[in-house]
């Protein structure tokens, strides 16, 4: 008899033991998510900066060579009406 609580004293001992381990995984699992998801936002806001950085840096580009082309445009067409005014 002595043995048989001895037995459920283990078994009872060892479930709690189990639970305890099972919800502490599920805590080291919630915590691994949320340093998962800082370090998602973290690298996502530093990729975004870098794009955005290049893309700005690229459309300003193009945007002077629209500019110097239409100059070049006008100054030419500008000449053009000097030239036929002359003649």
């Amino acid at each position: 008899m002595v043995q048989l609580i001895n037995i459920n004293l283990r078994l009872s001992a060892a479930k709690t033991d189990t639970n305890i381990i099972e919800q502490l995984n599920f805590l080291d699992n919630i915590s691994n998510s949320s340093k998962t998801t800082k370090l998602n936002t973290k690298l996502n806001t530093k990729l975004n900066t870098k794009l955005n950085t290049k893309l700005n840096t690229k459309l300003n580009t193009q945007r002077e060579i629209i500019d110097t082309e239409y100059r070049n445009i006008a100054i030419s067409q500008y000449r053009i009406g000097e030239a036929a005014s002359e003649i």
